[in-house]
């Protein structure tokens, strides 16, 4: 086990510089599809006001977050997934009650700044770690955007990624 915390530590430098992003137009339907079943939401639609879902899931343990961010409140879903025959499996959960978001302009404006990397997959080739999708409804567009290990990549989607998570969890 001791082995496992000297192998971190090796790599925690290499984690603040962060390594090169690459992203690849992807279509991230499949995967968006699948969390709006497991959550029982429906589609994101243009002609909704604003509104963020953010899914992150770990790839070694399977368990799965979920952010929805509506009419300035604030509703999570947890799960676990299992990865069958090539697809990712999400496992069904209910959302918890709405609570009130105090950082609603801040998560749209950070949302907005994803805009330009609509339709993207951004990753940086680390395999194990998590993915990120998120989902938004902004200025009648909806957004997609999926993020492997944004956290340890230097490219600015994934800088933005890693505060929107940042500001979700304040």
């Amino acid at each position: 086990m001791k082995w496992i915390y000297i192998a971190i530590l090796a790599f925690a430098p290499l984690a603040r510089a962060g390594l090169p992003s690459q992203s690849v137009r992807e279509d991230l339907k499949p995967e968006v599809h699948a969390y709006e079943i497991a959550a029982g939401l429906p589609a994101l639609r243009p002609t909704m006001g604003f509104e963020l879902r953010v899914w992150q899931r770990s790839y070694m343990s399977g368990s799965v977050y979920g952010t929805v961010v509506s009419m300035r409140s604030l509703r999570t879903f947890n799960t676990s997934s299992t990865y069958e025959h090539g697809k990712v499996i999400i496992k069904p959960a209910s959302l918890s009650a709405p609570v009130a978001v105090s950082n609603f302009r801040k998560l749209k404006k950070l949302t907005s700044e994803l805009e330009p990397y609509n339709g993207l997959s951004v990753s940086c080739d680390i395999a194990d770690g998590g993915s990120v999708l998120v989902q938004a409804v902004v200025n009648g567009q909806i957004l997609t955007l999926g993020a492997d290990n944004p956290n340890l990549c230097s490219g600015n989607e994934s800088e933005i990624v890693v505060r929107l998570l940042h500001e979700i969890h304040s």
